[in-house]
């Protein structure tokens, strides 16, 4: 299997940045160049969910001696843009959001091992977004105004809704990053507070206040790919409250 981990993800790149049309923009009328470029578009979102999928399922097979570091390093990488930069335009996109962070954690855990890029790269970045939101900070303070590689990431409150839930789905931060904790909590409380039980918190704020309820749609997902994690979230009263408000 280790021909086809080469192979594939030589072929896992980064889609078409010329493309700049936003998901509100996805119903109103397009010229032909924008109508022919969007389907374009979607199509690699298609090919590189596809090779996601196939990834998924080959790496935990690749010992870790018989790969470059290089190319997994690299995998990372191209992964961690397609995640920032891929825009939201129906459903097969958010299959795509799905698959590829599931991809993303099974290298970092199987392969690289490199635990920090998970923290850095999507729960830094999404609990920033976050927290500047619902609290009503500057932008200017956020992590997203010093990672340089993200600064031009679509709709990032959108996507820190899906990712971070999905990826605390798949990745087990406990067992991977037990001393891992979110600067924004650190100094409110004394002790070392639970990673996933803040998440959650967090959740039941944009998956029900009104004055976010254009989130709401994308905080229910991540929301639920959350209660993976932890099924126990799932008997709360809060829990079955906030589904069946959606239901």
């Amino acid at each position: 299997l280790v021909r086809h981990f080469v192979t594939l993800q030589s072929y896992l790149s980064k889609p078409a940045a010329s493309m700049k049309i936003s998901p509100l923009m996805a119903n109103t009328a397009l010229t032909s160049a924008q109508r022919h470029a969007k389907h374009d578009y979607i199509g690699q979102v298609r090919v590189m969910h596809r090779l996601s999928q196939i990834l998924t399922t080959i790496v935990p097979y690749v010992e870790r001696s018989d790969v470059t570091t290089h190319s997994y390093v690299q995998l990372q990488k191209v992964l961690i843009q397609n995640l920032w930069n891929v825009l939201s335009f129906d459903e097969i996109t958010f299959c795509f959001y799905m698959d590829t962070i599931q991809c993303l954690c099974v290298v970092v855990t199987h392969l690289s091992r490199d635990y920090a890029f998970i923290t850095s790269k999507i729960f830094d970045l999404c609990m920033s977004a976050l927290h500047v939101k619902r609290h009503g900070l500057r932008w200017c303070d956020t992590k997203w105004c010093k990672d340089k590689t993200n600064t031009q990431a679509s709709a990032p409150y959108l996507k820190s809704l899906l990712l971070l839930g999905t990826t605390l789905k798949y990745f087990d931060v406990d067992a991977c990053c037990p001393h891992y904790q979110f600067e924004e909590y650190k100094q409110q409380q004394q002790q070392q507070h639970n990673v996933v039980r803040v998440v959650y918190e967090m959740y039941l704020y944009f998956c029900t206040d009104s004055q976010v309820h254009a989130l709401h749609r994308h905080a229910i997902r991540g929301f639920i790919a959350l209660l993976s994690r932890d099924p126990s979230l799932m008997e709360l009263a809060t829990t079955v409250d906030t589904i069946s408000s959606f239901l």
